[in-house]
């Protein structure tokens, strides 16, 4: 009779249970579903989620080939101490996400689709990175060369190395020489870090966190912005130096305790534990040292007013090439191409064969469109439109007027852009950008607006 009682109880809190989870689903699971859905197909980070999600995969294939699996079973220690391990990266993190955060409480503004987005991408990056590596690189390399403390120190040193290296594909992106080798430095040093980590603790899930941590507090600063800030060239002396002596001081502190994660003294580990966080603070308060003004133009970061329309008739399209085509008052016609050739934009004179070569280098798309009198001509380059509206009925009738057209361009910094057009407001014709998340911006008297 009692062993039936409890069984009827257990039932009981199962089903009571059930009926808790099933009511939160109906509630909450459309609404997270939604913003799930948002996340993915219109989140800041879908498209990098993607590209990692790619580099899982590999990562996992080249783990399977090389029958690797067997060695990243073998934890040594548990998830939380393996993440004490990487205490440095830990505190630096955890300073980025308490400012980063209040900030964005400060402001009370957030985009729930991009911080999810963040979210998926920061685990994403952290599961890829570190399985492809730690979970091969550095288990490839330790299969041969494990045998002592001088050849695991070898082993930590080159697999943190190559990880940094492996960041100087960020030139290709457009990123400054200089900002790719302060970056080559911290991610070596932090690459080692990791490697020592792994090596001590055998728990790869502790670097996917510490990993995914540490990124997400970094992008954290960015998850509400249009337009990510980009490192600027010419600034000052002193923030160089100061930009990069606080990258050489995070390497030092980075090393110094991946000797110790090696050497696995944990009284002298703890000891330095409370040196290398008071360090990190006073780096970061250092900072605080060099003139404001001058910090702030060690990035340029792009922000843009809202426009609130109730409505607005909009219309996209991207030309090839488009033609001109002018009858003036003595049934005289004008014939105009305009056509995109080696990443330039050519203007030719039909009647003659004349042509001008417009002076925007890495040209993507173009658009123009008849307002009035004058035609509005859009170029797209590398987040970068270029706005004219020089060409008009009244200077189609000599193609020399063309040549002053290069001086009538006025560039204007935007995010990624997907489509180009205009857009119809009190029967005016604004133009009109859509950037690769869904969100809207106009160019209306001469400032670039994200509608609402």
């Amino acid at each position: 009779m009692i062993k039936k009682n409890g069984l009827l109880k257990l039932i009981g809190i199962i089903a009571i249970i059930m009926l808790f989870i099933v009511g939160l689903f109906t509630i909450y699971g459309s609404l997270f579903a939604s913003m799930l859905y948002n996340a993915l197909m219109y989140g800041k980070y879908n498209t990098m989620f993607i590209s990692e999600i790619v580099i899982v995969i590999f990562a996992i294939i080249i783990i399977s080939i090389r029958k690797l699996w067997p060695e990243l079973r073998k934890k040594k220690e548990n998830f939380l101490k393996g993440i004490k391990r990487g205490m440095p990266i830990l505190v630096i993190a955890g300073i980025m996400f308490i400012f980063n955060i209040g900030n964005i409480i400060v402001d009370g503004n957030l985009d729930f689709a991009n911080f999810l987005s963040l979210i998926l991408v920061s685990l994403s990056i952290g599961i890829a990175e570190e399985f492809l590596f730690r979970g091969w690189l550095q288990n490839e390399i330790m299969r041969k060369y494990n045998n002592s403390l001088k050849e695991a120190i070898i082993t930590i040193i080159v697999s943190g190395v190559l990880f940094g290296l492996f960041h100087m594909i960020n030139v290709l992106s457009g990123q400054d020489i200089l900002t790719t080798i302060t970056q080559v430095i911290q991610t070596s040093a932090i690459g080692i870090l990791f490697c020592s980590v792994y090596y001590a603790s055998r728990n790869i899930w502790s670097l996917v966190f510490l990993h995914s941590f540490y990124d997400f507090s970094i992008l954290l600063s960015e998850v509400n912005s249009y337009k990510d800030c980009i490192n600027n060239t010419n600034v000052s002396l002193i923030v160089n130096i100061i930009t990069l002596t606080a990258s050489i001081l995070f390497a030092i502190i980075y090393i110094t305790y991946s000797y110790l994660n090696v050497k696995d003294d944990l009284k002298i580990r703890r000891r330095v534990t409370l040196i290398i966080i008071a360090s990190v603070v006073l780096i970061f308060l250092s900072t605080s040292l060099v003139p404001s003004d001058e910090m702030l133009e060690k990035q340029s970061c792009f922000s843009y007013e809202s426009l609130k329309i109730d409505s607005g008739k909009m219309n996209f399209f991207v030309e090839d090439e488009f033609t001109i085509n002018y009858v003036d008052s003595n049934n005289y016609i004008y014939n105009y191409k305009l056509f995109i050739e080696k990443h330039k934009l050519n203007i030719t004179n039909l009647n003659t064969g004349e042509d001008i070569i417009i002076d925007i280098d890495d040209v993507n798309d173009f658009i123009i469109y008849e307002d009035n009198l004058n035609y509005i001509l859009l170029v797209y380059t590398n987040e970068e439109v270029y706005y004219s509206n020089y060409i008009n009925k009244n200077n189609l009738t000599n193609f020399n007027n063309f040549n002053n057209i290069n001086n009538s361009f006025i560039s204007y910094d935007v995010p990624e852009v997907i489509d180009m057009g205009y857009i119809e407001i009190d029967n005016k014709l604004y133009p009109l950008f859509k950037s690769y998340i869904n969100d809207y911006f106009v160019i209306k008297d001469n400032a670039v607006l994200v509608l609402k």
